[in-house]
């Protein structure tokens, strides 16, 4: 009778291991459809996640990498200044 009940069970734990997209627990849906501020905001809240924010901190990085998106705190200025002395 126990055997009845193991092996079906077995087979489960089985078949559900055995189904791999290739995607981490940390990769949530629609991951790839984010726009660049909302892949950086999600970058930003990975921090929270404690020990799984540097898995989850890379693929981050990987998206915004491939979606070309600009560096977040990349502020650029110039001041131009002439002394002109006659």
């Amino acid at each position: 009778m126990a055997r009845l009940v193991m092996i079906p069970l077995f087979c489960m734990l089985a078949a559900s291991c055995a189904t791999d997209d290739g995607k981490s627990l940390l990769v949530a849906d629609g991951d790839e459809a984010l726009s660049c501020p909302e892949l950086h905001q999600a970058y930003k809240d990975s921090k929270m996640l404690g020990d799984n924010a540097p898995a989850r901190r890379r693929w981050l990085a990987q998206l915004i990498d491939r979606n070309q998106c600009r560096p977040l705190n990349t502020t650029s200025m110039r001041f131009g200044v002439q002394i002109i002395l006659d």
